[in-house]
């Protein structure tokens, strides 16, 4: 790593480009004859992106977090939309209960401790907020299930009493030769709540409390400040397990396989440590920078619309990541009307339907697939055809929309209907059918805003790289 130079860090907005001086940055590491960077998007969803998904047009994709583009020296980081209440689209998407979506949000972000931190501003630093939100969400499963207990090993220099093995030299040396004629040193197990995994999640827990203190971005949202609400009643189910636990130990920890509710948890401690090198007194001090991560916007707006499906039709009702045949997966089927839904994470879609091309012959391919048609409880010798529906996000401010398509392509010229909670029609009823293709909708989810952000895109505009 090259000290001598002045770290410079590019800034994007997801679905945008940088500004014109940063587009010259990123082309002369296009051309640089000995190591050129090859910007791809992301055409493997199943591995982690290269670059945050940049695509050869210098566009950010749907992730969003930090990378070294060349280490040491120029970093990329990429924000979500300012007005974006990202702390409520977090609290919604762990709303959902079960062990098998949260271990989806886990795929939905990475973090890369092999690299060099990198320098960012404290307000668009991303990281913080999602492990603290999803450790307080995997916590909270633990509390309702119960903690886990456990034999531990202990020695003390009871009075009176015998318990378990007498530990006969070390009596005689600590107590017998100093008079004490009434005590004995013994070794026992004792069944506990105390044990090394509740220790750690108790660490972590305060690692929380120390990080949400030192953070703006906690007290500034309504789902922040939940949080913070949330953790002294969720520190007292641990009020009588010790927060002391040796780092060598943490490194070390393997989750059993008999506690799934435990192994999340358990593996995401030992991130947010690791992220402080083990230390709370670390915690102010970085906070001014980032280890490289990604997030995978797309996945929570997936857990995000699912929160909303299950809240207004049951859960019963909703299948969430359905199988099909060959690895491939829909995001959701809703049963009472036989409904094929994908959700995708693409604000253009409100403008226009010449653009969803690719995705409708992928959904109609989801259509014809036997497994799913199972699941849908319909007869893979039917011949009926099924309805897609096209779930996308509603932004309020359309100007901000770069994906306007050119004059040449066929648009809508009305608005996409909105999906409303608590309304007691059908999706089918609430959406507008696509222009040119039989059975195929769309509607619109609209993301949670914060309007204070707004005023934060004068500041990050006249950031100083």
């Amino acid at each position: 790593m090259t000290t001598n130079k002045q770290q410079q860090v590019i800034y994007f907005t997801e679905h945008q480009q940088p500004k014109a001086g940063d587009k010259q940055v990123l082309e002369q590491l296009t051309q640089d004859i000995n190591n050129p960077i090859v910007f791809s998007g992301n055409p493997d969803m199943n591995k982690d992106p290269i670059y945050l998904g940049i695509n050869k047009d210098f566009t950010a994709s749907y992730y969003i977090g930090t990378c070294w583009l060349q280490e040491g020296e120029i970093a990329a980081a990429v924000m979500p939309k300012m007005e974006l209440d990202y702390f409520e689209m977090l609290r919604t998407a762990l709303a959902v209960d079960t062990e098998y979506e949260l271990q989806y949000f886990s795929k939905c972000y990475g973090i890369d401790f092999d690299q060099p931190a990198i320098p960012l501003k404290q307000d668009i630093n991303y990281l913080t907020p999602l492990l603290i939100a999803h450790f307080i969400s995997l916590t909270e499963k633990i509390i309702q299930k119960g903690l886990k207990k456990g034999y531990v090993y202990r020695e003390e220099n009871l009075k009176n009493k015998i318990k378990g093995k007498v530990c006969v030299s070390k009596t005689i040396k600590e107590n017998l030769s100093k008079c004490g004629l009434n005590k004995n040193i013994c070794a026992f197990q004792e069944f506990t709540a105390d044990i090394p995994e509740n220790r750690l999640l108790k660490k972590t827990l305060l690692f929380c409390k120390k990080m949400m203190s030192t953070s703006e971005s906690f007290t500034r949202h309504s789902a922040g400040q939940t949080l913070v609400q949330k953790l002294p009643r969720i520190l007292l189910s641990f009020e009588t397990i010790s927060g002391y636990i040796q780092p060598s130990e943490i490194k070390q920890f393997r989750a059993s396989k008999l506690f799934p509710h435990y192994r999340s948890a358990l593996q995401l401690a030992k991130l947010i440590l690791r992220r402080y090198d083990y230390s709370i007194n670390n915690i102010s001090a970085l906070e001014q920078e980032t280890v490289p991560y990604w997030i995978n916007m797309s996945g929570l707006y997936e857990l995000y619309v699912y929160a909303q499906l299950i809240k207004n039709y049951g859960k019963e009702n909703i299948g969430f990541q359905v199988n099909g045949y060959g690895k491939t997966a829909i995001d959701f089927i809703k049963k009472d009307e036989q409904l094929i839904i994908d959700a995708k994470y693409k604000p253009q879609y409100a403008h226009s339907d010449a653009v969803m091309l690719d995705d409708i012959r992928q959904i109609s391919g989801y259509a014809r697939d036997k497994k799913i048609l199972k699941a849908l409880g319909i007869s893979e010798h039917s011949h009926d055809e099924i309805k897609c529906l096209i779930i996308h996000p509603e932004l309020q401010n359309k100007t901000e929309n770069n994906d306007t398509p050119s004059p040449n392509e066929d648009k809508l010229n009305e608005r996409c209907n909105i999906f409303i909670n608590g309304n007691d029609q059908t999706l089918i009823e609430q959406a507008v059918e696509i222009k040119y293709f039989r059975n195929f909708y769309k509607i619109g989810i609209p993301l949670p805003y914060n309007l204070s952000q707004i005023m934060m895109t004068s500041i990050i505009n006249n950031l100083h790289y």
